[in-house]
């Protein structure tokens, strides 16, 4: 057996005689408890208690109803495998099924579990034995100062299916403490059975129903007899579950105390920390869920999440309007909400309505008299109103013309997926797909080519390559597509260069909280009129003219198409053009140029 640890063999499995099992002297804990209970000065008691949780007073101010605060407890479950990755002693549904069933029996008891898992490579502790139990614990515990560690594994010994310390055993909040599990396969883990809940219960602070018969001595001055009037004070330090003796048996055990001569009937042989076949437990008593609570508000608080915030949604387009709950395991006297956009409240469970964006909410409590705790969600809540455009560029049939696609995203995106056409009846040529200035540095990722139909898909997965895993929120080009026209393309004719979905593919963004619809604009390619500064289709004349005045000087708009104000071929639109606008018009109809 193993050395320094409270046993607790759940013989669950049917077809182990009673006999067989007792007879094995699998479970040490009155040994254990013997060695570890110190009395707590000033008290009369026959069996002195080891903390103030054992006290009755003490523990009926903990006992739960619906009005009180849920207890929510950090833990961390590992999952044991040999050194090369293989034999799980517990899959993903495994740790989910028995977490949720974890939850559920411990919700009367108004505590619930916030966990987190994964897996711990190592061969010799997939098989555990005595000696390796620290030596796994200290290796693979995840904060154990403040997180209930929890560990699944094969323990390998006949019929045990899990053992955990309790709070006064010296080790509580280290490295050693928490629970240990049978894997799945031999019926320790998975769900289905209450052997979790069992082990977890022992973690804070209870003892077997049967503690106060077969785990100290007979007749003791600990020994809990049917009918004792001092019950709150012996055994397992709670009036309500009877004594009884060590029961593997979904009914009442039979016979009488040796000490007082009192039948055992009737008995709790369905509450969690009996023997009796986990598949038939049903519950904890009032006061069990009293020590439970008084054990993990005491000795166990940094556990504890002292608030919690929760909301009906985290993600959708905008406006979001979120209905916020705030939970804390304490009395608040106070509320502060920060909601990440600027805007505040003071009520425990405040609605709030966002704008498009990543917000990170917090709320803080004020307690008396533990003081003041905070909460922060990061990137907790996700709006979009996101967007995909194509610009439009003017071009000199037969030159190159750049079209970038422009994002606009709220939200920092892990993958962005870019359908388009250029579809015409004009034989405009992609002639090259590059990034944009915002992509610098990532693969572009060709997603699918339809040539004929003049429609491709591009995207970026920004966690592959690149120079960082997110593409941040921001506004500007995601790529550049390079197209020519024919040379004998008319002045004014357009090409639109449209944001489309086909077949499976639709112009979406990729953000930690899922994917999501952006709104599409189009753009196009216009074969430039050199001097329609008002892109009217008419000119040049005396209304470009007109317009280019008043852009230069009366700030004004910039023209529709920037090549066609910018008609002396010359970098950007200034006097020049202005002066080149003239002499065609007026002086020597020297033919314009389109510029860039």
């Amino acid at each position: 057996m193993r050395h320094h640890l409270f046993a607790i063999i759940l013989i669950a499995i049917s077809g182990v005689p009673v006999e067989e099992a007792v007879a094995g002297g699998w479970c040490r804990s009155h040994e254990l408890d013997s060695a570890m209970r110190q009395p707590i000065l000033g008290t009369s008691s026959s069996c002195p208690p080891v903390g103030p949780c054992d006290l009755p007073g003490t523990r009926n101010l903990n006992l739960p109803d619906t009005s009180q605060p849920i207890i929510w407890i950090r833990s961390h479950v590992t999952v044991l495998r040999n050194s090369d990755g293989s034999s799980p002693a517990a899959t993903a549904n495994d740790v989910a099924n028995s977490m949720n069933q974890l939850n559920a029996d411990f919700l009367p008891a108004r505590v619930q579990f916030v966990y987190d898992w994964g897996y711990y490579n190592n061969t010799t502790y997939r098989n555990l034995t005595s000696a390796e139990d620290n030596a796994m614990k200290c290796a693979s515990a995840v904060k154990p100062d403040s997180t209930l560690n929890i560990w699944v594994t094969d323990i390998a010994e006949a019929g045990v299916l899990g053992y955990s310390y309790l709070p006064w055993s010296g080790n509580a909040l280290q490295c050693t403490y928490g629970c240990v599990v049978e894997q799945t396969s031999s019926g320790g883990f998975g769900g289905a059975r209450h052997v979790l809940t069992h082990e977890v219960g022992h973690a804070l602070g209870l003892y077997h129903t049967f503690h106060g018969v077969d785990e100290v001595g007979q007749c003791s001055a600990c020994y809990e007899n049917p009918g004792d009037p001092d019950a709150d004070n012996l055994g397992d330090f709670c009036a309500d579950t009877r004594p009884t003796p060590t029961n593997f048996s979904c009914g009442d055990v039979g016979g009488s105390s040796p000490c007082n001569r009192k039948p055992w009937a009737p008995t709790d042989y369905l509450n969690y920390m009996g023997y009796a076949s986990t598949t038939c437990q049903t519950h904890f008593s009032s006061q069990q869920m009293g020590r439970m609570r008084c054990w993990t508000q005491s000795t166990l608080y940094p556990w504890i999440m002292g608030v919690r915030m929760q909301a009906d949604t985290t993600f959708g387009p905008s406006p979001l309007n979120v209905q916020f709950s705030g939970v804390a395991s304490q009395t608040a006297t106070s509320w502060a909400w920060k909601f990440g956009d600027g805007q505040t409240s003071v009520l425990q469970n405040p609605f709030h309505s966002y704008g498009p964006g990543y917000y990170s909410p917090e709320v803080t409590i004020t307690t008396s008299p533990s003081g003041s705790y905070t909460s922060k969600r990061p990137g907790f809540i996700s709006v979009y109103a996101d967007t995909i455009a194509a610009d439009s560029s003017g071009t000199t049939p037969g030159k190159p013309v750049r079209v970038d696609i422009v994002a606009r995203n709220y939200l920092p995106l892990t993958a962005i997926n870019i359908p388009f056409t250029w579809a015409s009846t004009i034989n405009a040529v992609l002639d090259s797909v590059r990034n944009g200035s915002r992509t610098a540095g990532w693969p572009i990722q060709t997603v699918q080519l339809d040539n004929t139909n003049k429609r491709r898909t591009y995207g970026f997965d920004f966690g592959t390559g690149g120079p960082q895993v997110v593409l941040p929120a921001g506004n500007g080009p995601v790529l550049s597509l390079w197209f020519r026209v024919p040379p004998t393309t008319p002045p004014g004719t357009v090409v639109p260069i449209e944001i489309i979905s086909y077949g499976y593919q639709t112009p979406n963004m990729t953000c930690a909280a899922g994917n999501y619809p952006v709104v599409a604009k189009s753009g196009a390619i216009i074969a430039c009129r050199a001097g329609d500064v008002n892109n009217d289709a008419v000119g040049p004349d005396i209304a470009d003219l007109t317009y280019l005045i008043s852009f230069l000087f009366l700030s004004g708009p910039p023209p529709p198409v920037w090549s066609q104000g910018n008609c002396d071929g010359l970098p950007g639109i200034d006097i020049g053009d202005l002066t080149a606008l003239i002499d065609y018009l007026f002086i020597s109809f020297s033919p314009l140029t389109c510029g860039s």
